[in-house]
């Protein structure tokens, strides 16, 4: 199926899913990128063998569809499978970003995945790379990895809600919800030990809308083990914190930065970290009791 859409400067696009075919004009849009955007898709320069081997369409274990004006390839995205998680990437021409192409590519490319039955796509972006990280947190971001060597790993729904945690890992699964890419030092420590941590912006972010609120559910909430709600008492992020306590109140251990340093302090020393769904056992390794409420 063919799509159309047309940018600000009346530039007609088709977006549509990429063939064999396309691999040589997909290598074209790679060769003609700017050392700049060569380093923020590849993250380092590649010699011409390289650059055609990653111009070769994903078949078995992807997809990829491209933005096409005329003749010319524009843009590309694409997810492969790669170490047990289906990995995206996505490439725009220089003289064409900035208008709307990622957008338009990215919708098509979740659409593609959800009907070949993958539910989230992972993503490893460099820090400095704004447009990319602004497309995919107007969308909604699970942190996966903080930024650390200038890259940050997050996953993306291929629907309208947020990512769930993917295969069970047999590991206690933390959610910290907290505004912003970084990490608090308790949050890294919970890591290092050996529990399975993701982290949400939370609403406001980019214009995103949270879909515990908007549409009712939130798959990073509804998998956790445990939750630490520090997002800030404000118009965006109100009603997060109460429906958290009415719908599972033994999640939630903190709902401070001051909270969470003690919960995830004991979290850390205990050896509680393979043992999901032992919210008993958890709850004991934190001191707290019932309904986790009055953790100080």
């Amino acid at each position: 199926m063919r799509e159309f859409m047309t940018t600000v400067n009346s530039t007609t696009y088709e977006v549509r899913e990429a063939t064999p075919a396309d691999a040589p004009a997909v290598l074209g849009l790679y060769r003609a990128l700017s050392d700049s955007s060569v380093n923020l898709r590849f993250s380092t320069h590649l010699s011409e063998n390289d650059l055609a081997r990653a111009a070769d369409l994903p078949a078995e274990h992807g997809r990829a569809v491209v933005a096409c004006v005329g003749n010319r390839v524009v843009g590309e995205a694409r997810y492969v499978l790669w170490e047990g998680e289906h990995e995206l990437a996505l490439t725009v021409a220089d003289d064409h970003q900035g208008q709307g192409v990622g957008t338009a590519l990215l919708a098509r490319l979740r659409r593609t995945a959800a009907a070949n039955g993958v539910s989230s796509l992972r993503a490893v972006v460099r820090t400095e790379n704004a447009p990319m990280l602004g497309l995919l947190e107007r969308i909604g971001v699970s942190i996966v990895r903080p930024p650390e060597g200038g890259d940050i790993t997050v996953d993306i729904a291929c629907d309208d809600y947020m990512p769930g945690w993917g295969p069970d890992t047999g590991r206690t699964r933390v959610l910290v919800e907290a505004r912003g890419r970084a990490e608090h030092p308790s949050t890294t420590a919970l890591r290092k030990a050996g529990f399975d941590v993701r982290q949400c912006t939370g609403p406001g972010r980019r214009g995103r809308v949270c879909p515990v609120l908007a549409l009712g559910r939130c798959r990073l909430f509804e998998e956790a083990d445990l939750v630490a709600c520090l997002l800030p008492d404000d118009e965006d992020c109100a009603g997060i914190e109460d429906l958290h306590v009415k719908t599972h109140p033994a999640r939630l251990v903190a709902r401070s930065l001051e909270e969470w340093r003690d919960a995830s302090a004991s979290l850390a020393s205990s050896p509680t970290a393979t043992l999901r769904h032992e919210r008993a056992e958890v709850s004991s390794a934190t001191g707290t009791t019932g309904d986790v409420e009055h953790l100080a």
